[in-house]
C-alpha cells in the first residue's frame, strides 16, 4: 500500500504518543521498535534545548534509513527545531521530527 487516505478526524484525534504511533503505524511505518530516548542519547546538550524537552522518542525505524522521532516540548520555536535537527542529522541518513507542545 503506498498511498493511505488520511481524514481530518485521523488528525485531530491524536491526543498522545501512543496515538501518534498508531497513525504513523497505519501509515506503513514500523512501530515495533519505539525508544524513548535522552537528549544526551542524541547528543544534545544545550541547556535552553535540553529544558525545553518534556519527551523525546524514537517512534519508528524504518531499517536505519529513515527514522520518525516524537518531541514535546514546552514550546515549539525555530530555535529548538534547529537545534534537534542539528542534533538529529548525525543519527539517520533521513528523519522526520514530529514536534508538538500539546498535541
Amino acid at each position: 500500500m503506498l498511498d493511505q487516505e488520511l481524514r481530518r478526524e485521523d488528525i485531530q484525534g491524536l491526543r498522545n504518543a501512543d496515538a501518534v504511533a498508531a497513525l504513523f503505524a497505519t501509515l506503513g511505518f514500523r512501530t515495533d521498535a519505539r525508544l524513548a530516548q535522552t537528549p544526551a542519547n542524541l547528543g544534545i546538550s544545550a541547556d535552553s534545548l535540553v529544558r525545553s524537552i518534556i519527551r523525546l522518542e524514537r517512534l519508528a525505524d524504518q531499517e536505519g534509513l529513515l527514522q520518525v522521532y516524537l518531541v514535546e516540548l514546552t514550546s515549539v520555536t525555530i530555535t529548538a527545531t534547529r537545534g534537534l535537527a542539528t542534533a538529529l542529522r548525525k543519527f539517520a541518513p533521513y528523519f522526520l521530527l514530529v514536534l508538538t507542545h500539546d498535541y
